[in-house]
C-alpha cells in the first residue's frame, strides 16, 4: 500500500521548487518479520537555464521502518543535484549524483574480528546516474536509467557492506486514460563486494541479478493510486548459498 502526497509546486520566473512526501507499507502474510514501513519527505529546487537545461538541487529524509525486527530499521538524509537537458518536446537526458547518509538506529557495526562493536553501523553512498527518456506519442513514455553506487559502511567485519554497484533499468509507461496506465520494466544489476568471501571463504562474493516487472495502476485522486503487480527476480552469484528466483505478486 502506498500514499504520495505532493505538497505543491512554486514558481518563481525560471525557478521552480517542489515540496512533498511518500508513504509506504507492505506487509506478508507469513514472514512477518520483514514487513516494512518507509516514508521519505523531500524538497527539490529547480532553475532552468537557456531555454533547454534545467539544473535541481534537493534534499530528502527517509525513515525506513522494520516493526518487528528493529535491526534493519534505518534513518537517512539525502543530497542530490542533476542537470537535465531537451533535446525537443519528446526528448530529453538527465545526469544526477546523490550522496546518502544511513544510519542504523539500532545495529551495531562489526568489528574487523567479527565481534559487535559498540558504535552503531552508518553507511555513506556515492551514486551516479544517466538518464535517457523519450516521448513515442503523447500518452508513451520510454526511459533508459544507468546507475552507479558505491557503497561505504563502517561494518568492519570483511567490508562486509563494501561494494560496487552498476545497474541497467529500462521501462516504458503506457497511458489508457489519464488515470489508468502500464508500468513495464526489465533490470539488470551487478555487484561486486571489496572483500565479502562466498560460502567456500575463498572467492570473494559477486552476484549479478536480472529482473521484470509489469504493474497496473489506478490514480484515485492526486495522491492515492491503487495498483497490481507482478515481479520475476532472479540472482546468479558465485556463491551457492546466494543464488535464487523468487516471484511476487
Amino acid at each position: 500500500m502506498g500514499f504520495r502526497y505532493p505538497i505543491g509546486d512554486f514558481k518563481y520566473g525560471q525557478m521552480v521548487s517542489n515540496f512533498g512526501f511518500d508513504l509506504m507499507n507492505v506487509n506478508y502474510y507469513k514472514l512477518t518479520g520483514v514487513n516494512i514501513f518507509d516514508s521519505t519527505v523531500y524538497a527539490n529546487l529547480e532553475q532552468e537555464l537557456f531555454g533547454r537545461f534545467a539544473v535541481s538541487a534537493g534534499y530528502g529524509f527517509e525513515s525506513f521502518i522494520f516493526p518487528n525486527d528493529r535491526r534493519g530499521t534505518f534513518l537517512s538524509n539525502e543530497l542530490n543535484t542533476s542537470i537535465k537537458q531537451r533535446f525537443t518536446s519528446r526528448l530529453y537526458q538527465k545526469v544526477a549524483y546523490r550522496m546518502i547518509f544511513r544510519d542504523y538506529t539500532v545495529r551495531r557495526a562489526r568489528l574487523t574480528n567479527g565481534c559487535t562493536g559498540t558504535k552503531l553501523r552508518h553507511d555513506f553512498r556515492n551514486l551516479i546516474e544517466h538518464e535517457f527518456g523519450a516521448y513515442p506519442t503523447d500518452i508513451t513514455k520510454l526511459k533508459l536509467v544507468n546507475q552507479v553506487l558505491f557503497n561505504d559502511s563502517n561494518d568492519r567485519y570483511e567490508d562486509f557492506y563494501d561494494y560496487f554497484n552498476y545497474r541497467l533499468v529500462a521501462s516504458a509507461v503506457q497511458y489508457f486514460n489519464p488515470r489508468l496506465y502500464m508500468n513495464t520494466g526489465f533490470y539488470y544489476q551487478k555487484k561486486n563486494y571489496d572483500s565479502r568471501t562466498g560460502s567456500d571463504d575463498v572467492v570473494t562474493e559477486k552476484d549479478n541479478q536480472i529482473g521484470v516487472s509489469t504493474s497496473l495502476l489506478y490514480d484515485i485522486t492526486r495522491s492515492l493510486s491503487v495498483f497490481v503487480n507482478y515481479s520475476h527476480i532472479r540472482n546468479m552469484s558465485n556463491d551457492p548459498t546466494e543464488r535464487y528466483t523468487d516471484n511476487l505478486c
